[in-house]
């Protein structure tokens, strides 16, 4: 896999919604170089600060909508996630 650097990495911007509700893809914490690549999961790391490494993609998408229902701009959010989820929420959010 070509290897890219990422200048000037930030958040994506998602659209307005009242509610967010998917199913984000599953890339485990030790796949996500390979599926990635190193300057992907670089980039991502520098903007989700507090995702820890140790994170499966998921997380990241996870901490999105949570930012998003914590600052009010939706209302819930739903996401179809493994159980690493439980471990990561109750460290971090709660």
């Amino acid at each position: 896999m070509p290897q890219w650097r990422y200048l000037n990495p930030r958040a994506a911007v998602w659209p307005k919604a009242d509610f967010i509700v998917g199913n984000p893809p599953f890339i485990g914490k030790l796949k996500m170089r390979e599926a990635l690549g190193d300057g992907y999961v670089e980039a991502l790391r520098q903007v989700w600060v507090r995702v820890p490494d140790s994170a499966d993609f998921v997380l990241y998408w996870w901490q999105k909508a949570a930012d998003l229902v914590l600052g009010g701009y939706a209302q819930r959010m739903g996401l179809i996630t493994t159980n690493s989820c439980l471990l990561y929420t109750s460290m971090i959010i709660v």
